[in-house]
């Protein structure tokens, strides 16, 4: 019925489209690779399968317009035709499983501010919209009794543009898509620009590196930049520059081999890589490897709500108080590109009997910034220095910058290489960091990656983020560093820390705490950060225990260490008039910097007395 609507659309429409059943076909994702979710049916451009020469088993996340979910048996509570309004906290199983249809839509290629999905329960449907700021449906209609509505909501579908269905128009192809792109490579990025209001710089997309995977919430996606554009793509004239420059480019690159070169060498002998390689070897490899990305730039997209504090305002706070090892930035191309809570949303403008609305007002924010390696690229010396630099970058920048990070994980510490070879440690990421000053509600909330989380933050409680943190945080991610990451940067296939971050806060902090009592997983090419790691886990399980042992009752303080790591609810003030303090407990830079026990052969590494590369 569906079909027979849509078919009767003009082939004109912005989006011509056809309504796939796909049985037990799994969608792919944006890779290719087989994935776990598999919709009822699915709404495509109608030109998609000849245009692929494909069948249904060949579709990806990135090809739908909208998904569909079928109830065969209706209940009575879905036929009710209730308010419009928030949705997401008391969803269904049908209802989430179209809302995990919605994430891997939005998460596809990160290119979607919102999808619409449909669920239909017998003869009754909704539509479902699934933003990055609210999950709403519609009310109710039955297709039989209101069949009138239902064919219009079919009809229009065809009517509405890219932009109406979802997709960012700040990420766009000179050249009108008659689908969904299956990949953003030479895609264009609007970008803000300094100084001018309603005026745009353009960078093209090289490719994406990360898409965080989520529907509420920030949705991350970072992506490498190809070049910056120097044509106003916002005129006629500039688009048309533009596409010249592109063309002449093109023709250049084909004759820019010369004939009769000779073809590259082959021989029969291995590939050097991280996995089989000598040390020396190795070094060569993340030289050539670093050298690929030199001078590459980056660009950030989050969906920030409206009244936090930018990363952009952070980062030149930072640079202000001459903290340099913090990534380049490009402010002039950086700030925010839409209101998410304009248009489709503000349109329905879901509120509550008060009239307030029933989500989180969002901006779309952008920031360019240098390209960086993470710190878990590296092994010996280099390892050790930058990780003993983000030390002391933790310290200033409460210290001077009066800011939190509050995200000290595995994928926030980096590196780079200076002119003289050595590397210098550096902290990324201030999505999340914290105002020393401000007295928000967000600053009393626990927040980070769960796996390197401290004991406290995970014990649930509300609880002002602390500088002590931020390092016990660093002794995990040090911890997970020597146990997870080859040489090169690749996570080794057993996971050997999965409990980590899989199960409830309650689980992952009695996993972390038994954990100090068991052997330090180290491989290999790891085995000289043994001593520091250990001697650092002991610095902290001891502190640890001393502010858990002198915060509990006499009777509780008689038990085991095992036991109290069980209660810590720990008053910090308390402890403070008591005398154990951060400074009292080693829970500093200096504190962390002699436990690891470095000092020396970090000395003479930035002597240059320390050759790591013959």
């Amino acid at each position: 019925m569906a079909n027979y609507i849509l078919q009767g659309t003009p082939n004109n429409a912005p989006s011509p489209m056809e309504w796939v059943p796909l049985g037990g076909s799994y969608l792919l994702t944006a890779d290719g690779e087989k994935s776990l979710r598999k919709p009822d049916a699915i709404v495509v451009p109608r030109t998609l399968r000849a245009q692929h020469n494909m069948g249904i088993e060949k579709f990806r996340w990135t090809d739908p317009f909208l998904s569909i979910k079928f109830k065969l048996k209706s209940t009575s509570t879905s036929r009710q035709s209730g308010n419009l309004g928030i949705m997401q906290k008391d969803l269904i199983q049908d209802e989430l499983q179209l809302a995990s249809y919605a994430l891997e839509m939005l998460s596809a290629l990160g290119n979607r501010r919102f999808v619409i999905g449909f669920l239909f329960d017998g003869c009754w449907g909704r539509i479902w919209y699934f933003s990055r700021s609210v999950v709403i449906s519609s009310t109710s209609f039955d297709i039989e009794s209101q069949f009138t509505t239902f064919a219009s909501i079919i009809a229009a579908l065809p009517l509405l543009n890219f932009e109406m269905l979802g997709f960012d128009p700040s990420i766009f192809s000179l050249d009108p898509p008659v689908r969904p792109p299956r990949t953003l490579t030479d895609w264009i990025l609007r970008l803000p620009k300094e100084g001018k209001s309603g005026a745009y710089s353009y960078a093209t997309i090289h490719r994406i590196i990360h898409v965080q995977r989520c529907v509420i919430g920030r949705a991350t996606v970072v992506g490498r930049i190809g070049s910056f554009i120097e044509e106003d793509l916002g005129t006629n004239e500039g688009k048309r520059a533009y596409q010249k420059a592109q063309r002449d480019k093109k023709a250049d690159q084909g004759d820019s081999s010369p004939p009769g070169s000779p073809a590259r060498r082959t021989t029969k002998t291995d590939p050097i890589t991280f996995e089989n390689g000598t040390d020396q070897q190795c070094r060569v490899l993340l030289r050539v490897s670093e050298e690929e990305y030199k001078n590459s730039w980056v660009f950030k997209l989050s969906s920030q709500i409206a009244t936090r504090r930018s990363e952009l305002e952070f980062l030149q706070r930072i640079s202000s108080v001459g903290i340099r090892r913090i990534p380049d930035f490009k402010p002039s191309l950086s700030g925010v590109l839409a209101r998410l809570s304009d248009g489709s949303l503000e349109a329905l403008c879901p509120t509550d009997s008060n009239g307030n609305p029933l989500y989180e007002h969002r901006e779309l924010r952008v920031l360019v910034s240098e390209h960086i390696h993470h710190v878990y690229r590296l092994w010996g010396v280099e390892l050790k220095k930058a990780l003993h630099d983000i030390l002391y970058v933790i310290e200033e920048l409460h210290d001077k910058a009066g800011i939190l990070h509050r995200d000290i994980s595995i994928n926030n510490l980096a590196y780079r290489r200076g002119a003289d070879g050595r590397v210098e440690g550096i902290i990324y990421d201030f999505d999340l960091a914290m105002d020393l000053d401000a007295d928000t509600a967000s600053s009393e909330r626990p927040t980070g990656t769960t796996a390197f989380l401290a004991m406290h933050l995970l014990y649930g409680a509300s609880l002002r983020h602390r500088l002590s943190f931020e390092y016990e945080s660093f002794l995990y991610v040090l911890w997970w560093l020597v146990a997870c990451h080859n040489r090169g940067g690749a996570m080794v296939k057993a996971d050997p820390l999965k409990d980590w971050y899989l199960g409830t806060a309650d689980e992952i902090r009695k996993t972390k705490w038994d954990a100090f009592s068991l052997p330090i997983p180290v491989l290999p090419h790891h085995e000289d950060l043994y001593s520091g790691l250990y001697n650092l886990q002991l610095l902290v399980f001891t502190a640890l225990s001393q502010m858990i042992v002198a915060k509990a009752r006499p009777k509780a303080a008689a038990g085991t260490r095992k036991e109290a790591g069980l209660k810590m609810s720990v008053d910090y003030e308390l402890l403070s008039s008591r005398g154990i303090t951060a400074e009292s407990l080693g829970l500093t830079a200096g504190g962390f910097s002699t436990a690891l026990g470095w000092g020396d052969e970090l000395e003479h590494y930035e002597r240059g007395e320390v050759e790591v590369l013959d």
